[in-house]
């Protein structure tokens, strides 16, 4: 990640809002300096399906004030293997509204913070503690203009593709809203690797996917969340480089 680490997590994210709906959005980067030119936002595609215009606020650096950014569906693009996945660019926003990037305060995730399966599978265990980010119901700090984060585990283990899809389950009860939202793996100061060694004083942050929707067994809640792995996110931007 291209900042420093917990409280700026709460900047990796706004809240995409349509006529309809609302969901999560992020930022993620091709480059390890996460350079705006190659910043991107993501969120699922059902969020901006439908509407016309979408519209998010970010941080002003230096200031309370918010700005004001609206996008259409059209500069949205879809994933290309029809997975629920849009991305846009954020360079081709800051130059329709003539803003400098330094004038933005957005922390973003980059490739270095994406996992593949292999990795996964050499590096964590069977279950993961893990955070989501994002606006349960499109609740958030209004005076702040900030997201929530929850904490909860991985439901199955983040090297298999689940149901053979690039997806996986965590054990957080999302809410719509929530759409969008990164999914980490972040332990601050210590953790204990996959083979049962603790590591102190060592952090350590992975973007692992993007939530996509609430599972259900039929009509059944169970309160589980079904995740997009992030490579995936990750192969699109590269492919459409």
């Amino acid at each position: 990640m291209c900042a420093d680490f917990a409280a700026r997590l709460f900047y990796t994210t706004v809240l995409p809002r349509t006529d309809a709906t609302t969901g999560t959005s992020f930022f993620v980067a091709s480059d390890p300096k996460c350079s705006p030119a190659n910043t991107f936002l993501v969120t699922n595609r059902h969020v901006v399906d439908g509407a016309s215009s979408i519209e998010f606020f970010m941080h002003l650096r230096g200031s309370t004030d918010l700005q004001r950014l609206i996008t259409l569906r059209s500069d949205w693009i879809d994933h290309p293997g029809g997975l629920d996945l849009c991305i846009l660019s954020f360079a081709s926003i800051i130059v329709r509204y003539g803003l400098n990037a330094d004038m933005l305060d957005f922390a973003s995730f980059s490739f270095n913070d994406v996992l593949d399966n292999v990795q996964l599978e050499q590096q964590c265990a069977g279950i993961e503690s893990v955070t989501l980010i994002g606006y349960p119901y499109g609740f958030y700090d209004e005076v702040n203009y900030l997201p929530v984060a929850r904490r909860g585990t991985t439901a199955v283990p983040l090297w298999v593709d689940w149901r053979g899809r690039a997806e996986f389950l965590i054990d957080i009860a999302g809410f719509r809203g929530n759409s969008g939202g990164p999914v980490l793996l972040f332990d601050r100061g210590n953790y204990t690797d996959k083979h049962g060694t603790f590591m102190a004083g060592r952090t350590r942050l992975h973007l692992l996917g993007i939530f996509s929707e609430v599972y259900q067994a039929g009509a059944t809640a169970l309160n589980l969340g079904q995740c997009i792995k992030a490579f995936a996110v990750r192969d699109m931007i590269t492919q459409l480089a």
